[in-house]
């Protein structure tokens, strides 16, 4: 009897330890499934587009290799294009030209990033002169007009643009934000159905991830955007006497003609210097003259006295 009675007991004990190992294993069967479920349903997004999130001004045209489709490259979808124009520019009316300068930014649409004068500065010779620099942004679409509308008033020395296409890696932010959102979706579903504290957590600390990946390219796109939308112009601004001559000469008259034009400019200007310096070096000229002649009439005082001593010393 004791033995039948010891035998249930042991029967009961391996009946619970074995529905414990079967709770448990139909646990870790539920959160696989539930991985399983997330994984198939973000990789079923990402390969219907129609179901995905777009993002704003979203685009999908992006080949395998991250260059643009056909349809991008043929108008259907606007290019990126950074344009920037660096400028360096003479006027004989400095006041006048910086407040035009001012009116065509304006009228243009534009605005002044950053800008730095010297009106008060002097060369080496004394020659007056003064210069703006600026940094403009321009609207993309008005950039033309906005030169064209300094070039009336300002003779243009230098003028070097360029063009920096940005299309492939903007639009290859747009589609990995696109990919991103999707993601999102899902771990935003799957954080409302988990049971479990763990499987809440790993979820989170993904969708945190994702959340801030989404910010960082949303804030890459909006600098495109702001660069595209905008143009630069960097513009410096000097105040002549003469304007300088940005035509080539091409015959060997004309190459003679400049040359002399160019030397006897220079001699004129070397005359200038030297009168401008000459008037700032009279007062000094004027004490240097007076010490000069109050040390000679000593000097002369000295050597008529030396002699004097002399010629009695001999009588």
């Amino acid at each position: 009897m004791k033995k039948i009675k010891a035998l249930s007991i042991v029967m009961c004990v391996l009946l619970t330890a074995a529905l414990l190992a079967a709770c448990s294993a139909k646990a870790d069967a539920e959160t696989n499934l539930a991985d399983d479920a997330y994984f198939d349903r973000a990789e079923d997004m990402v390969s219907k587009p129609s179901e995905m999130p777009s993002v704003e001004n979203g685009f999908s045209g992006m080949g395998t290799d991250g260059a643009l489709s056909d349809s991008a490259a043929t108008g259907e979808y606007a290019r990126k294009i950074i344009k920037t124009v660096n400028m360096n520019a003479e006027t004989k009316q400095y006041d006048q030209a910086i407040s035009a300068i001012a009116d065509v930014i304006a009228a243009q649409g534009g605005y002044i990033e950053s800008s730095s004068t010297n009106g008060k500065s002097y060369n080496n010779y004394g020659t007056y002169r003064r210069y703006a620099s600026y940094t403009i942004r321009i609207p993309a679409e008005n950039l033309d007009a906005f030169l064209g509308g300094i070039g009336e008033f300002l003779n243009v020395t230098n003028n070097n643009s360029s063009q920096n296409d940005v299309s492939g890696k903007y639009y290859d932010i747009v589609s990995r934000l696109e990919t991103l959102n999707a993601e999102k979706a899902a771990l935003t579903a799957m954080y409302e159905k988990a049971e479990s504290i763990d499987y809440m957590l790993q979820v989170q600390q993904r969708l945190y991830d994702v959340i801030e990946e989404i910010e960082a390219y949303t804030t890459t796109l909006k600098y495109y955007d702001g660069q595209v939308s905008y143009s630069t112009v960097r513009l410096e601004v000097h105040e002549v006497i003469e304007y300088t001559d940005v035509t080539d000469p091409v015959t060997y008259g004309e190459r003679m003609a400049e040359t002399f034009k160019d030397s006897w400019k220079d001699f004129a200007e070397g005359c200038q210097d030297f009168s401008i310096w000459l008037v700032g070096a009279i007062p000094t000229l004027l004490v240097i003259a007076v010490i000069g002649g109050a040390v000679v009439g000593i000097v002369v005082l000295i050597l008529r006295a030396d002699h004097k001593k002399k010629t009695n010393k001999k009588s």
